[in-house]
């Protein structure tokens, strides 16, 4: 596993220098039409929607950093299949991600992207319970990634019966060391987006216009 990090640049992790900081936040709720819209185009690419959104999400990262592969930290966990997808628990590793940016945006060019990253993920998916701290220490503390993305495929809405509604509202996701993504959707329904920007990085301004581009792609798909 370690070799597919040993080869890039040996850069200080950020949080050595500026710390962990609680983020600026933004979200938005994209509706059902852009949901299926993200499924078709990554169906006709052959991945699933959340290989389509890092590939995306990647070249988002390409667009403000110019780093053409950047690592992301993904949070994994290995749960989907398992009881474990659906029982509240507090468990995570960030998965060094190398994703690579495509710099021309259209369908087919996010295609292959997503393609590299699913293969990339069927190469690092036994590894996802090696835990990302001792990664790091055995790299000699080098920077792992700044873009995080949390894609969480099995939320489900809250039942209590028919005369009682509830919904779930994440009021923070936690400290960031650059910005963070989570992405959350139960089949079938709209999917939430999240996104939190490091204090020191971002104003709530700059976290609202990194959403609202996203927003603004997946929409322009539609037309």
């Amino acid at each position: 596993m370690e070799a597919l990090y040993t080869y890039r640049p040996a850069e200080p992790a950020p949080l050595l220098e500026r710390g962990l900081a609680w983020g600026h936040r933004a979200s938005v709720q994209l509706g059902l039409d852009t949901r299926r819209e993200l499924e078709t185009l990554a169906q006709q690419a052959g991945v699933n929607w959340a290989e389509w959104l890092l590939a995306l999400l990647a070249h988002d990262w390409w667009l403000e950093t110019g780093e053409a592969e950047p690592l992301t930290g993904l949070a994994m966990m290995n749960r989907m299949g398992t009881p474990a997808a659906g029982v509240p628990l507090m468990r995570m590793n960030m998965l060094p991600l190398p994703t690579p940016a495509p710099a021309i945006l259209d369908p087919a060019d996010l295609g292959h992207a997503a393609r590299q990253i699913r293969a990339t993920l069927q190469e690092l998916r036994p590894h996802a319970r090696f835990r990302y701290e001792e990664l790091w220490q055995r790299l000699g503390q080098r920077r792992l990634f700044g873009l995080e993305v949390n894609i969480i495929p099995f939320t489900l809405p809250l039942d209590f019966g028919p005369e009682v509604q509830a919904s779930v509202q994440s009021l923070i996701s936690g400290p960031t060391e650059d910005l963070a993504w989570t992405l959350s959707a139960a089949p079938g329904q709209t999917l939430n987006v999240v996104l939190e920007g490091h204090p020191a990085l971002y104003s709530p301004e700059d976290v609202q216009a990194r959403l609202s581009r996203l927003e603004q792609w997946l929409s322009s798909r539609r037309t």
